[in-house]
């Protein structure tokens, strides 16, 4: 049989056109959304078990506003602010693995015993214990910030990063955890180093009036609380013997070859490009500045310094797309067989809230719950065709950073916003993540149609892309036989 080798070479690049011209619709929703929300960069990510074998991995824009700076890579660091609080939530867990703990466990069994029970006890409520279970579902009772002191925020560093707002934090990073949590939560001598330079012998506990603790009851309500999850990581240190950093590396980031991953930027790899925090100002010509002049005509930013807390296990991890999709995608798993166990996976995505029906229950072991009936609408539509049971979110919010993860174990979906920029509205994240589940949804998966387009330069096996891969390994073969 003769082949008409110039038709097929002709059909062969018509199709490649047209796989770019369908990859490249993902890339004009991301890059559209980011510009109606006013984000300088921003990765994303999206993977369906059923027709991928690898992630789409996506990167745009830069790394900070000012002129001149790189572009954002897969491979680039964002502070990923409350999605941190997932990874809270997997130390608890992995501790639970490792029958160093039980979820119903008191927290005081792991303090020093020279501690004061104002430390695991909300002294309006002595005789109830304040359990691991309730801290990763947000019921122990801690209120929900460290508090502020005369208008300051004690907790951040360095002096003048996030607006300034790190009096008495000359350094980054924050790391004495126990120290501040025992001084801010007993009221003893301050052996903290946190927060030294508002004066010498400076007590938080007396600076506070003991007020880290809500009058209800723990495991009553529920009161969201970067001051609770920021304490497991004191815990941990206490239960483990390791600084929490250390006890997140060698028992989950390692073992997922999350190599680009740290809570302190101190302890990414050398060389690692980082996004710097942007803050979106507005219209230069809707900003008055202090002589009544205005900024020039158009969209407006401001590089932030970079900043740290002392609850950093709230919000301050440092990861990639790339990573956090290596932990995404071992979720699919319910985290097993490298993390733990199935069945103990499952219980992270799972109510995990004490006798609380599904209907009611938030959280799982730190993963907010997604209910189709109960959800936000934002995602009700995008993820309509997916399978809720087991499904689990969180999102993110600090100076410089909104972020977003969804997690939908039972369709084998996964997908990731992070951003660098905020100052536009609180729901930049969400809404690039709408844009980003529809159109990759309809790349790999078409709604009347079990082929797709594929995605540019991914690598993923779907119709569109093993055509091409065709025509790039057979059709030279029939070229190099026709001679």
């Amino acid at each position: 049989m003769k082949l008409n080798l110039k038709s097929l070479v002709f059909f062969c690049l018509s199709a490649s056109n047209l796989f770019r011209a369908n990859a490249d619709i993902l890339d004009d929703a991301m890059l559209g959304q980011m510009d109606d929300e006013h984000v300088i960069g921003a990765s994303v990510a999206y993977f369906n078990k059923e027709f991928m074998t690898e992630p789409i991995i996506r990167s745009y824009g830069k790394v900070s506003s000012t002129s001149g700076a790189k572009d954002v890579t897969n491979d680039t660091v964002f502070m990923i602010a409350s999605v941190s609080k997932v990874f809270a939530g997997a130390a608890v867990l992995k501790l639970v693995s490792q029958n160093v703990i039980a979820l119903d466990d008191d927290i005081c069994n792991v303090l020093p015993g020279d501690y004061d029970p104002s430390a695991c006890r909300n002294p309006k409520h002595v005789n109830t214990p304040v359990t691991w279970r309730m801290l990763v579902t947000h019921q122990s009772s801690l209120r929900e910030e460290i508090p502020d002191i005369n208008g300051m925020s004690p907790n951040y560093g360095p002096t003048g990063a996030y607006y300034g707002a790190a009096v008495g934090n000359p350094t980054c990073p924050l790391s004495d955890v126990v120290g501040f949590y025992r001084d801010i939560m007993i009221n003893k001598e301050t052996e903290t180093t946190v927060g030294a330079g508002f004066e010498v012998g400076f007590n938080w506990f007396d600076a506070v009036n003991g007020t880290v603790w809500e009058d209800f009851a723990p495991g009553t309500q529920t009161l969201y609380s970067n001051f609770a999850i920021g304490y497991i990581a004191a815990l941990v240190e206490h239960a483990t013997g390791k600084t929490f950093p250390a006890y997140c590396k060698e028992n989950i980031f390692d073992p997922l070859g999350m190599t680009n991953t740290a809570w302190f930027r101190e302890d990414l790899p050398s060389g690692v490009q980082e996004t710097m925090p942007i803050d979106y100002l507005g219209k230069g010509q809707n900003i008055f500045l202090e002589d009544n002049s205005t900024l020039p005509p158009g969209d407006q930013f401001e590089d932030l310094e970079h900043y740290c807390f002392i609850d950093y296990a709230s919000g301050s991890l440092r990861t990639t797309a790339k990573d956090l999709s290596l932990y995404l995608d071992s979720m699919l798993n319910y985290g097993a067989p490298t993390l733990w166990t199935e069945e103990q996976g499952l219980s992270g995505v799972s109510c995990a809230e004490k006798d609380v029906a599904f209907n009611d229950c938030e959280f799982g072991i730190a993963w907010e719950l997604l209910k189709k009936l109960f959800s936000d609408p934002w995602l009700a539509e995008p993820a309509s065709r997916f399978s809720w049971e087991n499904a689990v979110a969180h999102a993110g919010f600090e100076a410089g950073s909104q972020t977003q993860v969804i997690l939908f174990p039972e369709s084998g979906i996964y997908a990731l916003v992070l951003t660098n920029t905020n100052g536009n509205d609180d729901d930049a994240a969400q809404d690039i993540m709408v844009d980003l589940l529809n159109t990759a949804m309809d790349l790999v998966n078409p709604p009347q149609s079990t082929t797709s387009a594929g995605n540019r330069g991914t690598g993923r096996p779907n119709g569109a892309f093993m055509f091409i891969l065709f025509c790039m390994t057979v059709v030279p073969f029939f070229d190099s036989a026709s001679k």
